[in-house]
């Protein structure tokens, strides 16, 4: 592993422990055994450091919701749930910080933002799809839209509320339960009967 790659992997560690505003670099370069000289070596500055961390930890965050669109059935949608929940306790500091990035870092906000909009973007898409299969009915069809509103803030914020008033309680599958149960009055027929053989079950486990 590169040294560059040890610094971002202890940033992360130390971020999701303490938080963005109770690191500083000595607190890094001391857990890594190295000068502060030759961590600014790789990132000049804690801010060149903290976009770099945020950045990173953004993309692969996204990355799991950038193409819900291309997920085709109901156990599909809900293995990327799963993927989702690991990473945000990977990246835990980025939602328990959103508030500090936003204060402190808005470029990065904004770029939050433009991901988080696409991939909003790509939940709609599914949506309107699983209506096209007849997986759910709508009265209205701006419902789609607010539906993948709904999905996306409850994903962006499931785990600063989860740590806050639940102490991290929770588990995978009531995270995957959480998102479906806002689905589910949504569901037609056929939607109900894929969810009850395909999804139900692994929310049982």
């Amino acid at each position: 592993m590169s040294t560059k790659e040890r610094i971002y992997q202890v940033s992360l560690a130390l971020f999701n422990q303490y938080g963005l505003k109770n690191v500083r670099l000595q607190h890094i370069a001391d857990t890594l055994k190295m000068s502060v000289g030759n961590l600014a070596y790789h990132y000049p500055s804690f801010e060149h450091l903290v976009k770099y961390v945020v950045k990173r930890s953004l993309e692969d965050l996204m990355s799991t919701t950038a193409s819900w669109d291309h997920t085709y059935f109901f156990i599909d949608f809900d293995n990327r749930l799963t993927q989702y929940y690991f990473k945000m306790h990977k990246y835990a500091f980025y939602f328990v910080d959103s508030i500090e990035i936003l204060r402190s870092y808005p470029a990065l906000h904004e770029y939050r933002i433009e991901l988080s909009q696409k991939a909003l973007t790509e939940l709609e898409n599914w949506i309107i799809k699983n209506l096209r299969n007849d997986f759910l009915i709508f009265k209205e069809p701006s419902l789609s839209y607010d539906l993948a509103k709904s999905l996306r803030f409850s994903m962006e914020f499931y785990h600063l509320q989860n740590a806050v008033l639940e102490n991290n309680t929770h588990f995978e599958h009531h995270f995957r339960k959480f998102i479906w149960f806002q689905i589910f009055p949504y569901f037609s027929d056929k939607g109900k009967s894929e969810f009850e053989i395909m999804i139900q079950p692994k929310l049982m486990e």
